[in-house]
């Protein structure tokens, strides 16, 4: 078999006029599947996301193409109703589309295989079984959200040229917060390597995921118990505001933790790439994540929405409430009513039932920023 792999947009006679299409392909092993299409076939890894020991999602790029490679343990746990009895089917379709709003409309009445959540990585989605049961999945970038689709293997290794300068940052002694998301599990990755070769460190993690990437690169690791505060910490972010290196962080789902790490350390420094870099923090259009307590999460919603909130609540895939490692909820809104993301947070500090949201205002001391033009450095001024 012969596959093609093309990248150029289909144009159709309806409102989903520019699609990308990507193959996703279910193994048992990913790590047994990477020596083919790296090694062979020169795919550079953009993305890379751990489940336990292993690795449970991946996506490939070369020269415009992408390939998602997805294990089937972290399909039956993201998505259960993709294998009800039994393993999931060995393809799928990930379909990124411009009008998402549309998609939903025209799939009204098909069943539903994974109800409409918003990721991590910054995409609405929503997956239905097709005629014939085939799995198919519609994503659309929110505004403003990661790069462009041709752009994603270049992204992944500007990504990975500033994870590398910021786990350079790291010196024998430290105790060192971990970040979480894509990118920093990147420098997470870096500094495994660095241990492997001799560097003592600690590690506090802000995620179960991160903690278990750590444990299994060898990073001995500890808490805020143990250690009341933290040398330097290594994060990724949604959005960095240039100049004051305000930051919006939360599409994870770990900004609670994230947020107490980042108190307690020394130096924050942030890595991303230069799609996360803005003038001004977009807290009108958001999403601002925010963590409520589950109890009574519909008061406290009515009180956001009082405050000009727009907000949905985030879900899982299996179409429950998205659930942090504190235990917590996740609405994922934005603010037009406030002129500034220091009026807003500190209406959010007030607001009974939020236990954190996702503005991080004057933490970060620096951001490595990987661009086109190589890594630039961008210090917070005072």
């Amino acid at each position: 078999m012969v596959a093609v792999f093309s990248n150029r947009a289909r144009v159709l006679p309806v409102k989903i006029c520019s699609m990308k299409i990507t193959e996703v392909l279910m193994a048992e092993e990913i790590e047994a599947c990477l020596p083919f299409w790296v090694d062979r076939m020169g795919f550079a890894k953009t993305v890379e996301v751990p489940e336990g020991d292993r690795l449970g999602f991946v996506i490939l790029a070369r020269e415009g193409a992408e390939l998602m490679l997805q294990s089937v343990e972290s399909v039956r746990k993201d998505v259960a109703a993709f294998a009800p009895d039994g393993a999931p089917r060995g393809t799928g379709l990930f379909i990124e589309v411009t009008d998402f709003a549309d998609v939903v409309k025209r799939l009204a009445g098909y069943p539903i295989a994974m109800p409409e959540r918003t990721t991590f990585y910054g995409m609405r989605e929503i997956g239905v079984f097709a005629p014939g049961g085939h799995v198919v999945v519609f994503a659309a970038a929110l505004a403003g959200r990661g790069p462009a689709p041709q752009q994603a293997e270049t992204a992944g290794k500007e990504k990975l040229e500033a994870a590398e300068r910021a786990a350079g940052l790291v010196e024998s002694g430290m105790v060192v917060g971990l970040g979480s998301g894509t990118t920093a599990a990147l420098a997470v990755r870096a500094l495994g390597r660095r241990v492997a070769a001799g560097l003592d460190i600690i590690g506090v993690p802000t995620s179960e995921k991160t903690a278990a990437l750590a444990r299994e690169l060898g990073i001995r690791l500890s808490d805020l118990a143990e250690h009341e505060r933290i040398d330097l910490t290594i994060d990724g972010a949604d959005e960095v505001e240039r100049g004051t290196l305000h930051l919006v962080k939360g599409l994870g789902g770990a900004l609670l933790r994230e947020k107490i790490v980042a108190s307690a350390t020394t130096r924050l420094v942030i890595v991303a790439d230069e799609s996360k870099v803005v003038d001004r923090l977009r807290i009108a259009s958001g999403p601002i994540p925010i963590e409520v307590a589950t109890f009574g999460w519909q008061s406290t919603a009515r009180r956001l929405r009082a405050m000009g909130g727009e907000f949905h609540l985030r879900l899982s895939a299996d179409g429950q409430p998205f659930v942090s490692d504190g235990g917590h909820y996740i609405v994922d809104a934005g603010f037009a009513g406030f002129n500034s993301a220091e009026e807003l947070a500190q209406a959010l500090d007030g607001t009974v039932g939020v236990m954190e949201h996702g503005l991080f205002l004057g933490m970060a001391q620096q951001a490595i920023i990987g661009g086109p033009a190589g890594v630039e450095v961008l210090e917070r001024r005072s």
